[in-house]
């Protein structure tokens, strides 16, 4: 059973988009209040990323627990990343995603092997940026740099090496333990908020050799952390929490 990996270009996937929409990207980050005053270019974490007040491309990162489509016995898994600075709704058209690893195999991908090489690709572009040429005959440098990652429950368990959402210190943001009612983890209500899990536990607990009480849930390390701070950079995945009615139990 042979699964089959391929690693894409990041910089040329990110470039021949960035080219495709560059009007529209240098239009909406200068006026996002006025355009959609929600938008993700208006949120804290964006405004703090490094190199603010520069042209910018920033990443988001996405990967799902199912299978795009099955062929022939096997799954097909793709890492998908579009860019905030492309404003809704043309952000989510078709052309404007980008393809940086699809996983065609019967088995889940390799969180090692399927990340590896596009988070090294990614950190080097922290580093030294791109430069579009564009239509018009000028050179625009922008720098790179990630928003976020967002999965569903099976996939962030997987791509964040963390406890399955139905084990004990399941939640990827809090350090509760839950209870068992039966043969089902709970997390009752509290008045009193849990201490949140940080990016220091991520990137420590992660490489120690701890009890499984005392990691926090968190099982080993990923290339994730290398490019995201954990947990603030792992979004809430809405649709499937919220629309797809998780948030019922």
């Amino acid at each position: 059973n042979v699964s089959e990996l391929v690693l894409c270009d990041v910089k040329k996937e990110i470039s021949s988009t960035a080219k495709r929409y560059v009007n529209l990207i240098q239009e909406y980050q200068n006026q996002p209040r006025m355009v959609l005053p929600g938008d993700v270019l208006n949120g804290q974490i964006y405004r703090n990323l490094p190199s603010n007040k520069s042209n910018k491309l920033t990443l988001m990162l996405h990967a799902d627990g199912a299978p795009v489509i099955k062929v022939g016995g096997k799954s097909l898994w793709p890492i998908q990343c579009t860019l905030v600075e492309i404003s809704p709704p043309m952000r989510d058209r078709a052309d404007a995603t980008m393809i940086l690893g699809p996983w065609l195999g019967g088995t889940h991908p390799n969180r090692d092997l399927w990340w590896c090489y596009i988070v090294q690709q990614i950190h080097d572009l922290f580093r030294n940026g791109i430069i579009i040429n564009t239509d018009a005959g000028e050179k625009l440098k922008f720098n790179i740099r990630a928003q976020y990652a967002t999965f569903d429950l099976l996939a962030l368990a997987q791509n964040c090496n963390i406890i399955q959402f139905n084990g004990y210190d399941a939640c990827p943001d809090c350090d509760i333990h839950g209870i068992a009612i039966g043969r089902q983890a709970f997390y009752p209500y509290s008045a009193t908020p849990a201490a949140p899990k940080t990016d220091h536990d991520y990137t420590t607990l992660s490489i120690q050799n701890t009890t499984v009480t005392a990691s926090k849930g968190i099982k080993g390390s990923t290339p994730l952390t290398k490019i995201l701070v954990f947990p603030d950079q792992i979004a809430i995945d809405y649709m499937h929490l919220v629309c797809s009615g998780h948030f019922k139990h």
